[in-house]
């Protein structure tokens, strides 16, 4: 919960618009970033030894099980997850100095 506030507070070129209400724990596997520049920012992260995963879910009609039966189709905010989503690390090893420097690559874009 305190390093997704840490990253949370931090973070400021995030198009994805988390909210969360007062006095809520929030215990997440990974950090949710949704950016334009996604790959610049996964190179830049990686050159860093951060490991980065993509946002998972997105456009199920991109997967081939789906367009191979049924075609494909246009849903923009899946696309959205799809091209520009990606997770940042959270874990109980990571200390505030690491998640500041996560965030200060993500803002660098």
């Amino acid at each position: 919960n305190e390093n997704f506030n840490i990253y949370y507070k931090n973070i400021k070129n995030n198009k994805l618009n988390i909210r969360i209400d007062e006095n809520t724990f929030i215990s997440n596997f990974a950090y949710p970033v949704i950016n334009e520049n996604k790959n610049k920012i996964v190179n830049s992260l990686t050159e860093n030894n951060i490991e980065v995963r993509p946002l998972i879910a997105g456009n199920i009609a991109n997967k081939p099980f789906w367009y191979e039966k049924y075609g494909t189709s246009k849903f923009k905010n899946s696309d959205l997850i799809d091209l520009y989503g990606f997770y940042l690390p959270n874990h109980q090893n990571l200390n505030e100095d690491d998640i500041l420097k996560i965030c200060y690559i993500v803002d660098n874009f």
